[in-house]
């Protein structure tokens, strides 16, 4: 004979541990009222559909905000044909899931009513034939912070452009697809006078300026970092215009660099190299030509 909740609970508190397991009994009346406390009232979006098609049977009031859709627009359709998800995607791996009564939880791209696109995250359960409950939630804060974490640790703290390993890692993939793509080393000319002289302030001052011209200068069809100290790497790909080009405008950018805080004007040395090598054998080339143009430059380090 099956147990109301209370009975059970107090059973098992007394010992008998297999009950909680235990079906309970349970009236009709109470369960519509617990499926409309879930779909009314649970801080996630909640979608009864067909198992295999799809269908809205029922959603929540969170779901219709979710998509931008009210409850008239979605019941009888499907994600698909509201064009919420990509048909190839997520959906159809739920579906083969419930055919192989398999059940996990999932990350897709939803596009609202409006165009604009949100990252939800959802599980499903079958509940009868041919009857599936969808517990969908709003992780695009979630994501977005991630992706911004990302992007910071991708970073170099002080001037903002791409950090020594991900510059390196970024320009080995770019180098299969321009495998002719300029490298450009640049180095502050005289950093230990700056320092010495006005402090390191007004060096750190003059390595984002270099950050910055260069970023510049390179535009959208290039790839910037800084490789360490006072040296910093471009790589000039040709997505845009000719790399000579870019090259030249780098070249006259960092010719004379004005600094607000002393009203000085600095300079950078450059090393250029290409060819079909690989991105250390790009770099250490780069390197070589900087410092031999170095030779002939009265700055010091």
């Amino acid at each position: 004979m099956a147990l109301s909740w209370e009975e059970r609970a107090l059973r098992v508190r007394g010992g008998d541990a297999d009950l909680a397991a235990a079906p309970v009994d349970i009236d009709g009346a109470t369960y519509r009222a617990m499926f409309e406390a879930i779909f009314r009232h649970t801080a996630d979006s909640v979608v009864l559909c067909h198992t295999t098609t799809g269908v809205y049977y029922e959603v929540s009031d969170l779901y219709c905000d979710l998509t931008g859709y009210s409850r008239s627009e979605l019941l009888g359709q499907t994600s698909v044909t509201l064009r919420l998800v990509d048909p190839e995607g997520v959906r159809l791996r739920v579906e083969m899931d419930g055919v192989a009564r398999l059940h996990g939880l999932y990350e897709n791209r939803l596009t609202r009513k409006d165009g604009t696109r949100r990252w939800v995250e959802f599980s499903h359960q079958e509940v009868g034939p041919d009857l599936t409950l969808v517990i969908i939630r709003d992780i695009t804060a979630v994501k977005e912070m991630e992706e911004s974490l990302r992007e910071m640790a991708s970073m170099d703290a002080l001037t903002h452009v791409l950090n020594s390993t991900n510059f390196r890692e970024r320009a080995e993939t770019m180098l299969v697809q321009w495998p002719d793509a300029l490298l450009v080393v640049a180095d502050l000319d005289g950093l230990k006078i700056i320092n010495d002289t006005w402090g390191h302030a007004v060096g750190d001052e003059a390595i984002v300026a270099i950050a910055n011209e260069l970023v510049a200068a390179v535009g959208q069809g290039g790839l910037v970092g800084r490789l360490g100290g006072d040296e910093f790497a471009a790589l000039l790909t040709g997505s845009t215009e000719d790399p000579a080009f870019t090259l030249r405008r780098v070249r006259n950018a960092l010719a004379g660099i004005r600094l607000e805080t002393i009203d000085a004007t600095v300079s950078a040395s450059i090393g250029v190299a290409s060819g079909k090598l690989a991105y250390a054998a790009l770099e250490q080339a780069a390197d070589a030509a900087m410092y031999e143009g170095k030779r002939f430059r009265p700055h010091g380090r």
